[in-house]
């Protein structure tokens, strides 16, 4: 069932009594906004944003994997076929699935869809009007999930919305939404090249930066958030601090096309042990605390969208129908598999799933072996990379959803 209501919280409803009551006074903003303390990123049996956590290791070490030739527990199929299952999300118990233009809700166990989402109307006190005429939300980046609440950025909007039917809790307006990046009770997304922090519960802000010392806020670990210091193309890397919002450092290294119109079409780091690993080649490792390059993998080519994944002993990436592993410490390259993969691939210990043309291939993260491979479909292309909870392995394939397991 499709919903667009809007639901009243109750620090809402409370924000507009008490306005309504007390009239021209005004409530600091701070009354408004949950304590920032952390909150857990992810519950056992979830893959709750992309590439698993904030740090976008995209390893799932607590998860159960299948080693074998797994079966088809079940597959889902959307209605509309205009419309394409391109990123993946789940609780213990719902998968969330989003195409170009809406949300959907799949329970975990079955595949029956629980609810579906396109537009999400307005409230007096969000930002602007969610509302759009052509009935549209036009998905760019997440979903995300967080405290009872799954983020979506759309091309102008981040909203909120409530994980049991889909209605949005609060919205903002936004300039070019690239990125929606969840720690603790904080949401961070760029305002063009404005990084923004988000009260996680009320949808207010908690800071700013000004476009001159903003960063696009990709990963984040252990205080710092990292991305390109701005849109120029290549652009630099550079960290702020994830509470302040102040620029900490600024690297030379340059990223080719750090910002492109597809989200999933850009180059993005993963952070693991202290390192950030990112390029569009090489491949870099820095030093998390100041950006210093600890060494450089030659990958053959420039300006190509490498999105890697890391269990901290090696880093693994897809490139020219290979999938690639380097070694975390060395940056030498450990193994190299010749497959038709097309999506950044997902990680337990031990190993690695990477979404083919028409279906799926786990293999040795150690060696590079392969333990098996799947056709999906015949005439249907992976949309979507793969992701791992409770021992089912979940990817789309055009219109259909698919949950593999060795049952």
């Amino acid at each position: 069932m499709t919903r667009n209501k809007f639901p009243v919280t109750r620090r809402q409803a409370l924000a507009v009594c008490v306005g309504a009551t007390i009239g021209s006074f005004t409530l600091p903003r701070e009354w408004f906004l949950s304590s920032p303390e952390r909150i857990p990123q992810s519950a056992t049996g979830s893959w709750p944003m992309e590439r698993h956590d904030p740090a976008r290791t995209g390893y799932a070490p607590e998860s159960n994997g299948l080693t074998r030739k797994p079966n088809v527990s079940w597959q889902a199929t959307i209605a509309d076929k205009d419309e394409i299952l391109s990123r993946l999300v789940c609780s213990d118990k719902t998968v969330y699935a989003t195409s170009n233009d809406t949300l959907y809700a799949f329970t975990a166990a079955t595949g029956s869809q629980r609810w579906q989402t396109s537009q999400f109307g307005t409230l007096p006190w969000t930002e602007s009007s969610f509302r759009r005429t052509e009935n549209s939300l036009q998905v760019r980046n997440g979903p995300t999930l967080g405290n009872k609440q799954l983020f979506v950025g759309s091309r102008n909007h981040l909203a909120a919305v409530d994980l049991t039917d889909g209605s949005a809790q609060w919205g903002r307006r936004t300039s070019g939404t690239s990125t929606v990046l969840r720690v603790g009770n904080t949401v961070y997304i760029n305002n063009g090249d404005t990084a923004v922090a988000i009260d996680l519960q009320s949808g207010l802000e908690r800071w700013k930066t000004s476009p001159t010392v903003g960063v696009y806020p990709y990963a984040y670990a252990d205080g710092f958030i990292v991305g390109p210091a701005g849109d120029s193309d290549p652009s630099p890397v550079a960290a702020i601090n994830a509470l302040t919002g102040k620029r900490e450092w600024t690297t030379p290294i340059k990223i080719k096309n750090p910002v492109s119109s597809i989200p999933t079409h850009r180059p993005n780091p993963c952070i693991v042990n202290g390192t950030i690993y990112y390029g569009s080649g090489p491949l870099y490792a820095l030093t998390l605390t100041d950006g210093t390059v600890r060494w450089s993998h030659s990958i053959g080519a420039t300006g190509v969208s490498l999105t890697p994944v890391s269990d901290g002993s090696a880093v693994y990436f897809v490139l020219d129908d290979s999938v690639r592993a380097v070694d975390a410490e060395s940056g030498k390259l450990r193994w190299r598999v010749d497959l038709p993969a097309l999506e950044t691939p997902a990680l337990i210990d031990g190993t690695l799933y990477v979404g083919l043309e028409h279906g799926i291939a786990a293999l040795d993260s150690a060696t590079g072996d392969e333990q098996f491979r799947v056709t999906l479909s015949e005439t249907e292309t992976v949309s979507s990379s793969p992701i791992i909870a409770g021992g089912t392995v979940y990817l789309a394939l055009g219109q259909t959803l698919y949950a593999l397991t060795d049952k």
